[in-house]
C-alpha cells in the first residue's frame, strides 16, 4: 500500500507542474486562480504524505492516537488522492460539449448569485456600516473575555465553554471577513482612505480574536486577483516573500495563544508546526478519525446539521449531536466543549456520510466551480467593464466551501442575510432619496 500510495502522489505532483506549464504558464499567466487553489490542495494531500507518515507526528497527536492513525493512512490518503482526481474531472467539464445547455445554464445561474456581493461592493457607506457592526461586536465580546481571562489572544477557547457567545462571535467574524475584503478592494481599486482605516481596524480586532483564518480571508481576494492581473510580469520572488511574511505571522500568532511566545519558537514552528501540527496534516486526521470510526455512514446527518447552522448548537439536540465539529471530536474522545474538532480535508466529511459516491459529487463540484471562478474572474481582467466585478466572483467560494466542509455553513447564511439586507437598504434609501453609494 506505501508503493501504490507513494506511486499516485508523485502522478499528481507530476501532473501539477504539467498543468501548471500547460494551462497557465503557457496561457501568458505566473499564477491564475485555478493553480493557487491546486497547489495548496495538492501540498496538503500529497506533499504531505511522508510527513503524515513520521513518528515525529507522535508529539501533535500522542501514544494512542498515533496507534489510531497509522494503519488507516495510505486508506485516508487514497480516498483523498480519488477526490483531487474528480476536482481535476470537475475543472475539466467545462471543455465538454454534450448541446444540452448545461454549461451554458449553470454558468447563467452563478453569474447571478455574483451580483449579490457587486452590489455591496459598489456600496462603500455599507461597508462601513457592516464593518463598524462587526468592530462593536467584536470589541465587546474581546472585552466580555479579558474580563475572564485577562490580556490573551485565545478567544476561540473561550468560546467552546460559552456555547451561548458562539453564534454571536461567528457572527461578527463573518461580517468582518466579508466587510474586510470589499474594503480592501475599494482601497486597492480607487484609493479611499476610509476602507484602508476600517480594514487595519478590522485586522487589529481579529488578532485579539486569535483567528488567522479571519486575517487571510480579508486579504485573500486582492491577494488572488492581484496575482492574476500581473500576468507575466509576476516576480515569483515577490510572491514568495508574501507567502512567507503570511507563514511568520499565523506562526507568530499561533504561538502567542498558546502563551508560548518566544522567537525561537516562532521559527521553530516554521518548520515544525507546517509539517507535524495541525496546519496542512488534514490527511493524517483524516486517518485519526476513520481508526475510530466504525464504518457506519451518516447518510447526510452532518450536512443536515449544517444546513441548520442558524439554530445555535445550545438551542438544538440534533445540531448538538451531528454538528460536524462536534463528531468528528467525539469520535476520537475530546469533549466538544474543549476541541472545536479534526480538520479531515476536503473529502472527509463526504466520505463518512455517502462514501466514495460522496467523494466524487464533492470532487465534481468543487472543480466545475472553481474552474468557472477561474476563468470568470480572468475574463473580467481582460476586457473590464466594471473594477469590482473582478472580487465578486471570490464570495461564490462560500458554496464550495459548505459542500467540502458543513461549518461553513454559518459563513454561507451570514453571506445571504448581509446581501439581502444590503439590497433592501438601498432600495429604502433610494425611496427616501438617501442614497448608499
Amino acid at each position: 500500500m506505501n508503493t501504490i500510495a507513494n506511486c499516485v502522489a508523485v502522478y499528481f505532483v507530476l501532473q501539477f507542474v504539467w498543468s501548471y506549464y500547460r494551462t497557465c504558464y503557457r496561457k501568458g499567466y505566473k499564477l491564475d486562480l485555478w493553480h493557487i487553489w491546486l497547489v495548496q490542495t495538492m501540498f496538503t494531500i500529497h506533499v504531505m504524505l511522508p510527513f503524515n507518515r513520521s513518528r515525529l507526528n507522535v508529539f501533535a497527536l500522542g501514544p494512542a492516537l498515533m496507534v489510531k492513525m497509522l494503519p488507516m493512512l495510505n486508506k485516508a490518503y487514497l480516498i483523498s488522492a480519488f477526490g483531487y482526481a474528480f476536482i481535476l474531472i470537475g475543472g475539466q467539464l467545462w471543455r465538454l460539449e454534450l448541446g444540452s445547455g448545461l454549461r451554458r445554464t449553470s454558468s447563467d445561474v452563478m453569474s447571478q448569485l455574483v451580483r449579490w456581493p457587486l452590489l455591496m461592493a459598489r456600496t462603500p457607506r455599507f461597508i462601513l456600516i457592516t464593518g463598524g457592526t462587526a468592530l462593536c461586536i467584536m470589541m465587546g465580546i474581546i472585552g466580555y473575555y479579558f474580563t475572564f481571562a485577562g490580556f490573551a489572544v485565545n478567544l476561540r477557547g473561550f468560546l467552546l465553554v460559552y456555547p451561548a457567545l458562539r453564534p454571536i462571535g461567528n457572527f461578527a467574524a463573518f461580517l468582518a471577513i466579508q466587510s474586510g475584503s470589499l474594503a480592501l478592494a475599494r482601497y486597492v481599486e480607487y484609493r479611499e482612505r476610509t476602507m484602508l482605516w476600517l480594514f487595519m481596524a478590522l485586522c487589529l480586532t481579529s488578532v485579539f480574536y486569535g483567528s488567522r483564518g479571519m486575517i487571510l480571508a480579508m486579504g485573500i481576494a486582492v491577494l488572488t486577483i492581484w496575482l492574476v492581473r500581473q500576468r507575466m510580469q509576476l516576480k515569483f520572488w515577490k510572491a514568495l516573500l508574501v507567502i512567507y511574511g503570511g507563514l511568520l505571522f499565523s506562526f507568530t500568532l499561533n504561538a502567542a495563544r498558546a502563551q508560548q511566545f518566544t522567537v525561537s519558537r516562532v521559527l521553530f514552528s516554521m518548520g515544525s508546526d507546517m509539517f507535524y501540527g495541525n496546519s496542512y496534516s488534514d490527511t493524517r486526521d483524516f486517518a485519526v478519525v476513520l481508526g475510530f470510526w466504525d464504518g457506519h455512514y451518516f447518510y447526510g446527518l452532518t450536512y443536515l446539521a449544517g444546513l441548520m447552522a442558524f439554530v445555535p448548537r445550545f438551542l438544538s439536540s440534533f445540531r448538538d449531536k451531528w454538528s460536524y465539529g462536534v463528531v468528528t471530536a467525539t469520535l476520537v474522545g475530546f469533549k466538544p466543549t474543549e476541541h472545536p474538532g479534526l480538520r479531515i480535508g476536503l473529502f472527509g466529511e463526504a466520505y463518512l456520510n455517502f462514501g466514495l459516491l460522496g467523494v466524487i459529487l464533492v470532487g465534481l463540484s468543487v472543480g466545475y466551480m472553481l474552474r468557472w471562478m477561474d476563468l470568470s474572474i480572468k475574463a473580467q481582467l481582460e476586457k473590464p467593464t466594471d473594477r469590482m466585478l473582478p472580487y465578486a466572483y471570490v464570495p461564490i467560494g462560500s458554496i464550495m466551501a459548505f459542500i467540502v466542509n458543513t461549518t461553513a455553513g454559518s459563513s454561507l447564511y451570514t453571506l445571504v442575510f448581509l446581501f439581502l439586507f444590503c439590497w433592501a437598504a438601498i432600495k429604502v434609501s433610494r425611496a427616501i432619496k438617501l442614497p448608499l453609494a
